[in-house]
């Protein structure tokens, strides 16, 4: 008896296509993340603005519109300065076989709070607040980055 070999209905990508898409993904998916990243940086600032001034800091609806554009005008400057360390971060977590998850979180963390530490020193300063909000901001940065490149493992 002899057994046929029927050929799979699967598409096969063609190999220029998956190294596009393993290229083109990350990048995106980083970029993604610094949005968010500073969007949260901007709603902790305005928090801590609110929290010292009371709710006199807000402008009305004008404050809550200008968090959209200052948010992008952030990420910019988050892009700028992450744009060499994620990738060797993420390239570390792999080599370490670390869990993504966790690790793109606290990597983050740990990348948002040490780069505004090397820019401007707030905890020598005596506002561990904003090293706070930025290693919060890097913490959901690296999480947002592991959740839009496809959770891997």
């Amino acid at each position: 008896m002899t057994q046929v070999l029927t050929p799979t209905l699967t598409p096969h990508p063609k190999p220029g296509f998956q190294l596009g898409v393993n290229m083109v993904l990350p990048a995106l998916a980083w970029v993604f993340a610094c949005i968010i990243a500073a969007f949260v940086l901007v709603l902790s600032v305005a928090g801590l603005a609110v929290y010292e001034d009371g709710l006199s800091a807000w402008d009305g609806l004008s404050g809550v519109l200008a968090l959209i554009p200052a948010s992008l005008f952030v990420a910019f400057f988050v892009a700028i300065m992450t744009i060499l360390p994620w990738p060797l971060l993420v390239m570390t977590l792999k080599l370490l076989r670390l869990h993504r998850g966790f690790g793109d979180m606290a990597f983050g963390a740990l990348m948002g709070a040490g780069l505004i530490e090397m820019m401007s020193e707030p905890l020598a300063k005596g506002a561990p607040a904003v090293a706070l909000a930025f290693a919060l901001a890097g913490a959901v940065g690296g999480l947002t980055y592991w959740f839009a490149v496809g959770r891997p493992k």
